[in-house]
């Protein structure tokens, strides 16, 4: 198990040093999340695994090495793609799990 984790770390530093190499957005290489946040009322995730949990109150998305949590109120998908995820509502907390 401890050779997975340090392969995985290799590959994340290759990745960063590729982005940084050619000046590319780490998230396309290293397969980690973009959230965009536009005040508390609208968020895109791009880079996302899936939806775990779904209600007005609670949303959970499958992320590279965790989860994404949002609550708040009013909690809607406006959208759902293969590469983003648009939620609109009144956001009270975003945590990372």
């Amino acid at each position: 198990m401890g050779n997975k984790t340090s392969i995985k770390k290799m590959r994340k530093k290759a990745g960063e040093t590729l982005a940084d190499a050619f000046d590319l957005p780490r998230e396309l290489i290293i397969d980690i999340p973009k959230i965009t946040l536009i005040g508390n009322q609208e968020m895109a995730v791009e880079s996302h695994k899936g939806i775990i949990q779904y209600t007005s109150e609670k949303i959970r998305i499958s992320i590279a090495g965790g989860e994404l949590i949002v609550s708040g109120k009013k909690l809607f998908i406006n959208s759902i793609l293969p590469e983003e995820i648009v939620i609109y509502g009144e956001f009270h907390q975003i945590s990372f799990e």
